[in-house]
């Protein structure tokens, strides 16, 4: 609980502190709250693309959900955002593929 309340106040406080949302997701995805964890590490995935760990945790909580081919937006915008990450290439290709997305 003190972990809990301690995050909150962090995002309260620098609500684009991506490292800190990131914290906030796994804790929430350990509470057994998938939806609400992939909330979290989309906009942690925003705010900071390069969290390459948010990244792939989101596309895995995502796909436990069923609700994959809702982070192939993201994805793209962080290729767009990121054209040197091979990783960030590399799931987005993945994610299209799984989804039948196609091409960006």
């Amino acid at each position: 609980a003190a972990a809990r309340t301690h995050l909150r106040r962090a995002l309260e406080i620098a609500p684009d502190y991506a490292a800190a949302r990131y914290k906030y997701a796994e804790l929430v995805a350990g509470e057994g709250d998938l939806p609400a964890a992939v909330t979290e590490l989309k906009r942690a995935v925003h705010d900071n693309p390069a969290l390459a760990d948010a990244r792939q945790d989101l596309i895995a909580a995502a796909r436990r959900l069923g609700r994959l081919g809702d982070v192939v937006g993201l994805l793209d915008e962080v290729v767009r955002r990121r054209p040197y990450d091979d990783g960030a290439r590399r799931d987005s290709a993945a994610v299209r593929a799984e989804t039948g997305s196609g091409q960006p």
